[in-house]
């Protein structure tokens, strides 16, 4: 972020923070929080109730309130030029972001100062707001009227689960129009208190990885599915777990001059936590020699659909099928198959093969039952001067046993605005929280952590070149996605790193 100037209303915001916050939340005790001058100056804050983290650059913003009380927990930063970022864990709303979004801009509206609040649209017109069971935010703009003078501020509320069915975490940024920061690249730096669990591949095909593709529309289905079992001699499904089931179809055109194998073994689902799923069962339909051989031939001008059934613990939520390139178990490049929804309805059209025309994404093939061995706590990353674009990683171990690791082996993976810059190591490694009194120290060697032992990470790349690279960790059994690097500010989901396959 970039240091801004104070705004002529910096002063009045002060009014405008306090009440817009006691409409929310009292005030209560206070939660730990660190802040150090040294090194990249930064501070952090954690949740004392539901244990989710924020990290600041001190050199930026500025503590201005928390508390802490029966119904949440409140931390708010103040900026230069008199904005602010409010973060507020609570109960209050039960699991509704919707409500929480609500009644922050509820508050806003009421806050005496403030007029004439609309919410923003794109330059398509379309509105800049959205609201599922998960999240609800939505952007606005208002007039800010203080000691005879106005000016034009925005707003960004946005709500979020934190414990599924009693809590959100509601994310709030107020400043002036003129000096916003319309990335939110503050309000960014929260750490989840749960780490879903984020695909890997094999590190045979380091550059084969892209950036996974989203399952945002229930219209790119191409895949049959349903609740319950076609299969008549399944058995019922376990307590604690339901059935679904998938069709998909394959069709080899007349002049493709080649068969395709398609081997139901290497299918895989993979639902919204990232969590592998193998089918119990299977069966194939439509032009194949035999409907309970696991790899079949679909030749040109022929088609064959294959359902395959997955027994699943109550509460998932399935999100997309693959195509593994080696067969269960193993770390493995996978292609996308379709984003899946339960729908009970024929398939609208045949599915061409994707092998000849789609580049496998990595995506790495574990059992759920796998080994926990690391998680990564935090990232967050910055631009310095003097080291170039650093990114700053904690690392935990998880795990019953000692895990090693080579911190100079973290790449940053840049497919998206700099293809030629498609992968950089970092040209230095140091151990040490800025957040914390304690110079870093250099990190020359791989790095050893038994059970329950953490090291703060500073990983300093060349100036621009990391942009909006992703970090990956390769090793000789998978690659682990660790998240984006600085274009987000260290946002991003954090990975639980598996092993023992």
């Amino acid at each position: 972020m970039v240091r801004r100037p104070a705004h002529p209303l910096a002063h009045p915001f002060a009014l405008l923070g306090l009440a817009f916050l006691a409409a929310l939340l009292p005030a209560a005790g206070a939660a730990q929080w660190s802040s150090s001058e040294s090194g990249l100056t930064d501070a952090s804050y954690t949740s004392p109730t539901f244990s989710y983290g924020v990290r600041w650059h001190t050199a930026e913003w500025t503590l201005d309130q928390q508390s802490a009380d029966g119904s949440g927990d409140l931390l708010q930063l103040r900026g230069p030029d008199g904005g602010a970022v409010r973060y507020l864990g609570t109960t209050r709303f039960g699991d509704d972001p919707g409500a929480c979004r609500d009644a922050s801009l509820q508050a806003l509206d009421k806050t005496p100062g403030v007029g004439d609040v609309e919410l923003l649209h794109d330059s398509d017109g379309r509105m800049i707001w959205f609201q599922n069971a998960a999240e609800a935010w939505g952007f606005y703009q208002f007039r800010l009227a203080s000691g005879g003078q106005s000016a034009d501020w925005l707003a960004w509320l946005d709500c979020q689960t934190i414990v599924p069915g009693s809590a959100v975490l509601s994310v709030s940024q107020v400043g002036p129009a003129a000096t916003f920061d319309t990335w939110h690249q503050q309000a960014g730096r929260i750490v989840p208190s749960f780490q879903s669990v984020l695909p890997h591949a094999t590190a045979d095909a380091p550059f084969g990885w892209t950036w996974q593709s989203g399952c945002w529309d229930s219209s790119q289905d191409l895949i049959d599915s349903g609740d319950g079992s076609p299969f008549t001699d399944a058995p019922p499904p376990a307590a604690g777990t339901t059935q679904a089931w998938y069709r998909l179809r394959w069709y080899q055109l007349a002049d493709a001059g080649t068969a395709a194998t398609v081997d139901a073994d290497q299918i895989f689902l993979l639902d919204e936590n990232d969590v592998v799923h193998w089918a119990s069962r299977f069966n194939w339909s439509g032009d194949v020699t035999d409907p309970v051989s696991v790899s079949q031939t679909v030749a040109p001008g022929t088609g064959a659909d294959l359902t395959l059934l997955f027994d699943l613990p109550e509460g998932t939520v399935p999100a997309q099928l693959f195509d593994a390139t080696a067969t269960r178990g193993a770390p493995t490049l996978a292609t996308p198959l379709g984003c899946l929804g339960l729908r009970n309805g024929l398939a609208v059209r045949p599915q061409q093969s994707l092998f000849e025309t789609e580049t496998p994404q990595v995506s790495f093939v574990f059992s759920p039952a796998g080994t926990e061995q690391a998680r990564v706590v935090w990232l967050d990353g910055t631009t310095d001067p003097d080291r170039g674009d650093v990114v700053l990683l904690n690392v935990e171990n998880t795990g019953q046993s000692a895990w090693t690791f080579d911190p100079a082996a973290i790449v940053a993976e840049n497919r998206f605005n700099q293809p030629d810059l498609v992968q950089t190591r970092p040209v230095a490694v140091q151990a040490g929280d800025p957040a914390l009194p304690d110079a870093p120290v250099a990190v020359t060697a791989p790095v050893t952590l038994g059970p329950g032992d953490s090291v703060t990470l500073q990983l300093a790349y060349p100036a621009e070149s990391v942009a909006c690279s992703a970090l990956i960790l390769p090793t000789d059994q998978q690659i682990v996605p660790l998240g984006s690097g600085p274009c987000s500010a260290g946002g991003g989901a954090a990975p639980v790193i598996r092993t023992g396959e």
